[in-house]
């Protein structure tokens, strides 16, 4: 595993999620510091499907296969991400994330992102405004 990407890399890597396009790079870089990186090991399976969700990972390095009532669904690497809406909903996650290699995430909870929020208070509609473009391609 490389070593951990610096806030700067993981607050450019952010602008290419969706829900932190709207944000600023001083906004992307408050979240990036409460954030973790962690390790997911091949075969290990961090997210199941039915479980409460409240994180967002962000795939740093690796491969990861997407998978729902037991059909794989999708392939993701470095740069795709997982759980974005975990951060804003209640609601059980709806698929299974397995490693399929050795990897590293990017990951931010609720809770984190509340931080960000309060350091960073007009970021609250820089999200509002990436939910509301998300909801109208729809």
């Amino acid at each position: 595993m490389a070593s951990a990407p610096s806030e700067k890399a993981l607050a450019e890597q952010l602008a290419g999620v969706p829900l932190f396009s709207q944000a600023t790079l001083k906004q992307r870089r408050a979240v990036a510091k409460l954030g973790k990186v962690l390790p997911w090991k091949e075969g290990a399976t961090p997210i199941k499907q039915g479980s409460k969700g409240a994180a967002f990972f962000l795939i740093l390095e690796g491969d990861v296969d997407v998978v729902r009532d037991g059909a794989k669904v999708a392939r993701l690497g470095a740069g795709d991400f997982v759980g974005e809406m975990a951060l804003l909903r209640n609601e059980p996650r709806n698929a299974d994330v397995n490693a399929v290699t050795e990897s590293t995430v990017f990951a931010l909870g609720r809770p984190a992102l509340a931080a960000a929020l309060k350091a960073e208070p007009t970021m609250a509609l820089s999200l509002l405004e990436a939910m509301a473009k998300r909801d109208s391609v729809r």
